[in-house]
């Protein structure tokens, strides 16, 4: 990615530098030093910021057609290489998408996923799609899970605004991922769950510091 990686990286530190943002990040010991898919939950917008300036090597977003009209974030993706599939999962595009996604990691580049699909409305987890797992196992690198937390009440659903707050991102155990295993459900349910025991722990975590 190059300069247009450092230009997201100061992007996303501005935004969070300006916006009253704190942010505390946990588990980087655990991060590979290059080429690692990355899976984490979904609650905001603010989620795309947070991980660009979190993660400690240059990453690229697989992202959803429809981000790419969200004003201002889609015009970071659009213009910064990042790897764009349609929501409905499947056909040739997305094959080809995956495939640039495994040539990109590959490269030592950390390739980021929502494997959800988009952004959750409650905090009910979702089911998570094979992609991040595909690309994990077609590239025979580790996919390391994330969970985020604290975005939703600093950029909530349709808002445009960043409120000031903390936020929190843990690196889980990165794992190895075989053929078989992305495409089973349950096997990404697993991990999955195990994101949202760590989100919950986070968050009941936030909650706790927030003033009675």
């Amino acid at each position: 990615p190059g300069e247009w990686a450092r230009a997201l990286s100061r992007w996303a530190r501005t935004n969070v530098r300006y916006g009253g943002i704190r942010v505390d990040v946990r588990g980087l010991e655990r991060v590979p030093a290059s080429g690692t898919v990355f899976a984490a939950n979904h609650a905001s917008a603010f989620d795309i910021c947070l991980l660009a300036v979190a993660l400690p090597m240059p990453i690229v977003f697989v992202a959803r057609t429809g981000v790419l009209n969200v004003p201002i974030i889609g015009s970071v993706l659009r213009r910064g290489g990042h790897i764009v599939v349609e929501r409905s999962g499947g056909g040739a595009a997305n094959d080809e998408a995956l495939e640039n996604a495994a040539r990109t990691v590959r490269r030592g580049v950390g390739v980021v996923f929502f494997p959800e699909g988009t952004r959750s409305r409650d905090e009910a987890p979702k089911k998570w799609r094979s992609g991040a797992f595909r690309v994990a196992a077609s590239a025979n690198v580790p996919l390391c899970p994330v969970a985020l937390a604290g975005t939703r009440s600093i950029m909530p659903t349709g808002s445009a605004y960043i409120m000031p707050g903390r936020a929190i991102v843990e690196a889980i155990e990165p794992i190895r991922v075989t053929v078989d295993e992305a495409l089973d459900e349950g096997f990404r349910e697993r991990v999955r769950d195990n994101v949202y025991a760590t989100v919950g722990s986070l968050e009941a975590g936030l909650a706790a510091e927030e003033p009675a």
